[in-house]
């Protein structure tokens, strides 16, 4: 008998547990060392289509044009103010020399995904950006990440079908589904075998 059939399954449930001992956080390190000059963002707030981020794991860091780290966030939990209880970075800027155009990615640890930040800063030496009262913000792009994968289905390499006509994806009891998932049907080898289409 068929686990997966149309005709005696048309809803499956799937739970998915995820733990973040599968994660692979990049191995980000800073220098202070390396460069002569500093700046400080002492108050920045990192958004995702305008939601809070900031989860156990999670990293925010600044880069220069050949992706050396430039500064690694500190995650800090205000005790005052508009933000109080939230999380908000502190980062020691680095560079050499005035002018340096700056990057930001955030590591959001619960995806495994890195994430381009919107904002760039072009280095002031001494400068101080924001504070936990008047913080800055930074926005996640739209796109993928560069842990987003490259899963691609192949219909003609196989000669039998299996349906799943309706799927949920849970994680701890929460169902899943935003712009951008994607769920996959994998063999031992960790070929693609399906790919899934999200309907509402």
């Amino acid at each position: 008998m068929k686990f997966f059939s149309r005709s005696i399954l048309p809803l499956v449930t799937l739970l998915i547990s995820t733990q973040f001992i599968f994660a692979n956080p990049p191995d980000w390190t800073d220098n202070p060392g390396a460069y002569e000059f500093t700046a400080t963002i002492s108050g920045g707030i990192v958004l995702n289509e305008g939601q809070q981020r900031g989860d156990d794991g999670d990293l925010f860091a600044a880069f220069d044009d050949d992706g050396n780290v430039r500064g690694l966030g500190l995650m800090l939990f205000p005790p005052f103010g508009p933000y109080q209880g939230t999380p908000v970075f502190e980062v020691q800027l680095r560079s050499n020399a005035a002018g340096d155009l700056l990057s930001f990615k955030y590591y959001d640890a619960s995806e495994d995904a890195i994430l381009d930040v919107v904002e760039t800063y072009e280095f002031v030496i001494n400068d101080i950006l924001g504070d936990v009262i008047n913080p800055i913000f930074f926005n996640i792009g739209s796109s993928g990440g560069e842990n987003e994968p490259d899963w691609e289905d192949c219909p003609g390499c196989y000669d039998f079908t299996a349906t799943i006509s309706g799927g949920i994806v849970q994680n701890e009891g929460v169902q899943m589904g935003d712009d951008g998932d994607i769920f996959a049907a994998f063999d031992e080898d960790g070929n693609v075998r399906g790919i899934g289409l999200m309907l509402f």
